[in-house]
């Protein structure tokens, strides 16, 4: 990340770009696919030829490097080498890079998917590495249809109000709870919500162990990434059903 950014935000979430890179791209070098995200790279002019340049999408850099690994090339990342990079300075810029990610992965998807799997070069070891985080962004709709189901719908149609009593310092207290009749039980048991707790907790597992030894900014990024990734849930799941009606991408500029 960038050490002289200015606003709260990229200082905030800025760390992890830092830890996205020094736990996620090394083990790429020997068991993935290294994927050119578009900056800090170094392009052969021979495999630039040999691809025809980048693919007319908004994800050009997975495109074109999808391309250059079918036609035998590899990407290296190169530990020793830092290259900065800043985060959105504001909750308006990563808005517009979420978006162009959302649409422009859709897209990736819709023209290259069945390339993909068809590749004969590309194991499917890297098949399953690009599609695993390219898939994350569309299930947005998937998973904002699944917690409005689970904490609207079902509660409201299937539940009843009931008492929670909890004792604190030899003093009694009761709240209101809203619970879904008990025939659910036969659906939540525990390896749902054992699914429920790796989908929120697989994303951040490298933050949560990189920051363990600083309690207080683990704290402060997982607070302010959370909050911001589930304020743009909606939009995202608007930006998927856009282009599934549209079929059309944006390269939006981000700034």
């Amino acid at each position: 990340a960038n050490p002289k950014a200015e606003s709260s935000l990229s200082q905030a979430l800025g760390v992890g770009i830092d830890i996205h890179w020094k736990w996620y791209q090394p083990l790429r070098n020997e068991y993935g696919f290294v994927m050119f995200l578009g900056h800090g790279a170094l392009l052969r002019r021979k495999t630039w030829e040999e691809v025809g340049g980048f693919p007319d999408i908004v994800s050009e850099d997975l495109g074109f490097a999808i391309h250059a690994r079918e036609k035998g090339y590899r990407g290296r990342f190169v530990e020793d080498v830092v290259c900065y990079e800043d985060f959105p300075d504001s909750v308006r810029a990563f808005r517009i890079r979420h978006m162009k990610w959302t649409r422009g992965t859709c897209e990736f998807l819709a023209r290259k998917f069945n390339w993909l799997i068809k590749a004969r070069n590309i194991s499917w070891t890297e098949k399953l590495d690009i599609l695993f985080p390219t898939l994350n962004l569309p299930l947005t709709l998937l998973y904002f249809l699944f917690m409005v189901n689970a904490n609207i719908f079902l509660p409201s149609f299937f539940g009843h109000w009931q008492e929670l009593t909890w004792v604190t310092a030899g003093r009694e207290f009761t709240m209101p709870v809203l619970a879904l009749d008990p025939g659910f039980g036969i659906i939540f048991t525990w390896d749902f919500f054992l699914i429920t707790l790796l989908t929120f907790f697989g994303p951040v597992l490298c933050f949560i162990l990189a920051l363990a030894p600083k309690p207080r900014q683990l704290f402060r990024f997982l607070s302010h990434s959370t909050a911001l990734y589930a304020a743009l849930s909606p939009l995202s799941s608007l930006g998927v059903v856009a282009y599934f009606f549209s079929g059309e991408a944006t390269f939006l500029v981000t700034g």
